[in-house]
């Protein structure tokens, strides 16, 4: 096996749960906003506040389209 491989390998041990990716149920009008909101808030560019707004907003005019 390849250095990395194996490295990988052993990361993945130390992790016991997983981490759900939203992008697999929300369509791309939502999720665009919410990942990147999720950089903006760790680039300090938006708060979390900011985020959710857009987020709901988002979400909500998704909704009204279905």
């Amino acid at each position: 096996m390849e250095p990395l491989q194996i490295a990988m390998a052993n990361l993945a041990k130390e992790y016991d749960k997983a981490t759900v990716v939203i992008d697999g149920v929300f369509e791309g009008p939502v999720y665009t906003p919410l990942n990147d909101g999720l950089q903006a808030i760790g680039l300090g560019t938006q708060t979390p506040e900011d985020v959710a707004k857009a987020t709901q907003n988002a979400f909500d005019a998704w909704k009204a389209a279905k």
